[in-house]
């Protein structure tokens, strides 16, 4: 045989075996997701997970939305554990774990819900949201709505809560806060994706008009 029948056939040989890998990983990612820190971990990004992720509709709320995703969340302590899978946050440790993040909303604005998207695999156990208020110059806080992820189906899903206590806006005597408490011993089965807050305006905003 000669050297280029050789060269051609070796060429050949391995665009079957890249083909054939390719066509295995194709299989792999498309594969249905399953329950379990392994299993998730095993579709990391892929089609069937973000499919899995989404929900049939967008959930009502308004007229105003702020959303906040989980990146933007750290832990109230530092010897509170904490990591990001795929951009979901998760307590990989052995005690439960709080974590903040700030919120700012045009004062005046109404809060009128609080919804929370999460991942809940993790059998008896809850995630927690809960949106806070912090008196400027003060220790003093007031909890404003709170929401758990008990009954979730199992996977993802969201919670809502639409009282609201303390619901309009004052950013010149107090800050904004949303916390997410995460038990131990879920690991990657529990994950906040996002929060949103909904908020409007109790009366219609005034109209300017120029030269007025």
């Amino acid at each position: 045989m000669s050297r280029y029948r050789r060269l051609i056939l070796a060429v050949l040989a391995t665009a079957v075996v890249l083909a054939a890998g390719s066509a295995a990983t194709w299989c792999s990612v498309a594969a249905p997701p399953h329950d379990g820190p392994s299993a998730r971990q095993e579709g990391l990004g892929s089609p069937a997970r973000e499919a899995a992720a989404s929900l049939a509709a967008p959930v009502p709320g308004g007229p105003g939305f702020y959303s906040q995703h989980a990146v933007a969340f750290r832990p109230y302590e530092p010897t509170m554990s904490w990591a990001f899978w795929d951009g979901e946050l998760y307590n990989p440790g052995g005690t439960d774990s709080e974590f903040d993040a700030p919120l700012s909303l045009p004062n005046g604005a109404t809060i009128t819900k609080l919804v929370a998207y999460y991942y809940d695999a993790c059998g008896s156990r809850d995630l927690t949201v809960r949106l806070l208020r912090d008196a400027s110059g003060s220790n003093l806080g007031d909890n404003m709505a709170e929401l758990n992820s008990s009954g979730a189906p199992g996977g993802y899903s969201y919670g809502e809560d639409s009282t609201v206590n303390y619901p309009i806006i004052d950013q010149q005597s107090y800050s904004y806060r949303v916390v997410v408490l995460l038990p131990q011993g879920c690991d990657t089965s529990m994950s906040l994706e996002s929060i949103r807050v909904d908020y409007g305006y109790q009366t219609g905003l005034p109209l300017v008009a120029n030269g007025e």
